[in-house]
C-alpha cells in the first residue's frame, strides 16, 4: 500500500535545471504549474529501483487539461500510472493504476498559498488533510530545486495513520516524495 501511495505522487507532475515550461502551459494566476505535454518524462530513484513515468495523452476537457501517464519499464512494457485533471484551481487525481475515483481528489491546490489546507475524502490512502508548506531548496539526483513542500496526514483504508511529505517544483511536478521517489531526470514533452 505504501508503494502505491508513493507512486501516486511520482507524477506527471514535474522546471528544473532541465528546460523552462512555456508560459502558455502554466495555469493563469498561479506561481505553480504542472507539465501537460505528451512525452513529458520523469525518471525517479526509488527503493524498488528506477521508475520512469511518461505522459501518453493530454486533452482539454471543460476548461481543464486531463493527462494520462504510464510507468514504462526498461523492456518497454507499460503499466497504468495515473490520470490527472489540471486547471487554474489545482491538480486533481482522477485515477491511479486501475483505481478510478468517483470524486477526483485534490493533490495540489492553485493558486499555491503557504499554510492552506484541504481535505481529501476517499483518496488513495483514505481520508486526510494536505497542508501547503513553504518553498524550500532541496537537492535530488536531478539537481537543485526550489520546491513547494506539501504535507499529508490521514488515515489508511485500514486502521492506522499515514503521514508524508512531498515536494513539487514549478513546471516539473514531483521532485521528492518522502525520500522514496527522488527525481533523477526530467524531460519536457514537445508541443
Amino acid at each position: 500500500m505504501r508503494w502505491l501511495l508513493l507512486a501516486v505522487f511520482a507524477i506527471a507532475l514535474p522546471a528544473a535545471a532541465a528546460a523552462p515550461v512555456p508560459k502558455h502551459l502554466m495555469p493563469k494566476g498561479s506561481q505553480m504549474s504542472f507539465p501537460i505535454q505528451v512525452g513529458t518524462t520523469w525518471v525517479y530513484e526509488t527503493p524498488q529501483g528506477e521508475k520512469t513515468v511518461v505522459i501518453i495523452e493530454s486533452k482539454e476537457q471543460n476548461g481543464t487539461t486531463v493527462t494520462t501517464s504510464m510507468f514504462v519499464q526498461p523492456d518497454g512494457k507499460k503499466a497504468p500510472h495515473q490520470v490527472l485533471s489540471i486547471s487554474d484551481t489545482g491538480v486533481f487525481v482522477i485515477s491511479i493504476g486501475d483505481t478510478h475515483y468517483a470524486e477526483p481528489w485534490c493533490l495540489v491546490k492553485f493558486p499555491y498559498r503557504e499554510n492552506e489546507t484541504w481535505i481529501v475524502k476517499k483518496g488513495v490512502a483514505g481520508d486526510g488533510v494536505y497542508t501547503a508548506g513553504p518553498f524550500e531548496k532541496l537537492k535530488v539526483p536531478a539537481g537543485h530545486f526550489t520546491a513547494a513542500r506539501i504535507s499529508y496526514n490521514g488515515t489508511l483504508m485500514k486502521p492506522g495513520m499515514i503521514v508524508g511529505t512531498y515536494w513539487y517544483a514549478h513546471g516539473i511536478g514531483l521532485v521528492n516524495s518522502c525520500d522514496a521517489f527522488k527525481l533523477k531526470s526530467f524531460t519536457p514533452g514537445k508541443g
